[in-house]
């Protein structure tokens, strides 16, 4: 059971750090006036802060079971 956990929240990190490079990645597009590719990583981000609470949700849920598990 601890991989599993491990690994949705492997993915949970994974999903956090994607979000927030893309929100650099944005800003930095915007700066040099790269509007489609600035576009593009706005949705990404958007999408990203979406996912984020899923895997969070999915994690919790882990653990609880886990937590009810019988050893």
């Amino acid at each position: 059971m601890y991989k599993k956990n491990c690994n949705s929240r492997k993915w949970m990190y994974l999903c956090a750090v994607t979000g927030v490079m893309n929100l650099l990645a944005f800003i930095v597009c915007l700066y040099f006036q790269q509007w489609v590719i600035s576009g593009i990583t706005l949705l990404l981000t958007i999408r990203q802060a979406i996912v984020l609470p899923k895997w969070r949700k999915k994690v919790k849920q882990e653990e609880r079971m886990a937590e009810n598990e019988p050893s």
